[in-house]
């Protein structure tokens, strides 16, 4: 079961970024309302800031993902929907007191954080296998870094079995990751080169049998650790 937990903590965060929400969204509308817009443009007032907040963090999250350099527009549309936001809710509560304006000033830091702690939970559950949780025994992929990409993750993973000794086959590698064969046979030749330099023994098992002794005992009614020719003495024609 993949990162679990992990998702727990994203719907938790969710809710409190949806409650910040609502009251950011009564606080625009106030504010909306008191600038003397009473009709219904006054409800569409209040989503402009918030909005503008969500989508370039979600642009910031594609970038992110994507591995690109991020846009100076989104920046710029972070930082304005931060100010926006922020001015919106503190004039609100300046209208009351000074202390409705604290109060409603965190609700936008508030809901700032919680958006993106959704999207850094939702980031991590996109990408490999979460630690100690791989399904059909192989090795977690250590370091704790969450890998954001399949063939990192199969490029990881392989790293942990080659350590462990016991490294991904071609085969394995596909039925354990969405690769196509010629990915999985340069991960494996990656890791497991053909070849091996000089001194370095094969995995067990990989190593051929001595030349003129393929057989096991019993094979021909001999030890197979007996040198044939060589008889006891009751059987060389000669008395014990």
């Amino acid at each position: 079961m993949r990162n679990r937990t992990g998702w727990q903590y994203a719907i938790a965060g969710l809710f409190i970024a949806s409650i910040a929400a609502v009251v950011s969204y009564r606080d625009g509308l106030f504010v909306a309302r008191l600038a003397g817009n009473h009709d219904d443009q006054a409800y569409l007032y209040p989503f402009l800031p918030d909005g503008l907040l969500v989508v370039r963090l979600l642009a910031l999250y594609e970038a992110s993902r994507a591995k690109v350099k991020r846009s100076r527009w989104a920046m710029g549309g972070l930082v304005l929907g931060i100010s926006l936001t922020l001015a919106q809710n503190v004039y609100a509560g300046l209208a009351h007191t000074v202390l409705d304006a604290v109060l409603d000033g965190m609700v936008p830091v508030v809901f700032f954080i919680a958006v993106e702690v959704v999207l850094w939970h939702v980031k991590r559950g996109r990408g490999a296998y979460p630690r100690g949780t791989d399904s059909q025994g192989s090795p977690a992929t250590g370091g704790g870094a969450v890998p954001s990409s399949v063939l990192e993750a199969a490029e990881a993973s392989m790293a942990a079995t080659v350590a462990a000794g016991n490294p991904w086959s071609v085969n394995g590698l596909r039925e354990r990751f969405p690769l196509t064969r010629k990915q999985a046979a340069d991960l494996h030749r990656k890791y497991v080169p053909k070849d091996p330099p000089a001194g370095i023994l094969p995995p067990a098992g990989a190593q051929d049998s001595p030349a003129g002794n393929t057989g096991t005992a019993g094979d021909s009614g001999r030890d197979a650790r007996t040198p044939q020719g060589v008889l006891a003495a009751p059987f060389n024609g000669r008395p014990s």
